[in-house]
């Protein structure tokens, strides 16, 4: 099923960052799309990158301070601030779950996303697209970071013909409101913050 198979390129991408950018993977991004829709592709699924500007709601470890984080101010003809992926009828993002690594205080964890495009994102999560790039696009920078993604891409891939389980670094998926409140009820504390959230917004 193809949903199954995001979400294992999802997992592989994210141990191939963790691996590869031991110190900054949260910052790389753009890695992470050509990395998914590589590691997609291989497996004859169709996947488009994506650029352009994110926020996610953020909430403080002592539930007191809710925020609005993420990467802004992308420009048309430039270079986008953030890159996602679409594919299948899903938004597919491993940023929100990254966004706590840069946080200025202590945050509860996020989740991934692999929002079902049919419904409309909440305002907790949200996505400006900038450019839509083709689905061969291949990287256009300096003969260095052009080598440096070939490598990552290999890595991916190769890790996704691999047996080995891979490790589950996050409790659930933002896919729909159903699984925010599935969280919730858990106990989840990003997914419980969320909802209050959209109280008070009014969505």
């Amino acid at each position: 099923m193809i949903e199954d198979e995001t979400r294992r390129a999802l997992r592989v991408v994210d141990k191939a960052l963790r691996d590869f950018f031991p110190h900054d993977f949260h910052k790389r991004c753009m890695y992470a799309a050509f990395g998914i829709r590589d590691v997609l592709r291989d497996r004859g699924i169709v996947a488009e990158i994506v650029g352009g500007d994110f926020r996610c709601f953020m909430l403080s470890r002592d539930r007191k301070l809710p925020t609005i984080e993420g990467f802004g101010g992308s420009k048309q003809g430039g270079q986008p601030s953030h890159f996602w992926l679409e594919c299948d009828g899903r938004l597919l993002d491993l940023g929100p779950h990254y966004l706590p690594k840069e946080s200025p205080h202590p945050v509860v964890a996020t989740p991934v996303v692999r929002w079902r495009l049919r419904a409309e994102l909440p305002l907790f999560v949200r996505y400006e697209p900038k450019i839509r790039y083709d689905r061969d696009a291949v990287l256009d920078s300096t003969p260095e970071v052009n080598q440096r993604m070939a490598v990552f891409v290999d890595r991916c891939r190769g890790l996704a013909r691999s047996t080995k389980p891979l490790p589950s670094r996050w409790d659930w998926e933002l896919t729909d409101m159903a699984s925010v409140e599935s969280a919730a009820s858990r106990g989840d504390r990003w997914a419980q913050g969320a909802i209050r959230y959209l109280s008070f917004v009014g969505q």
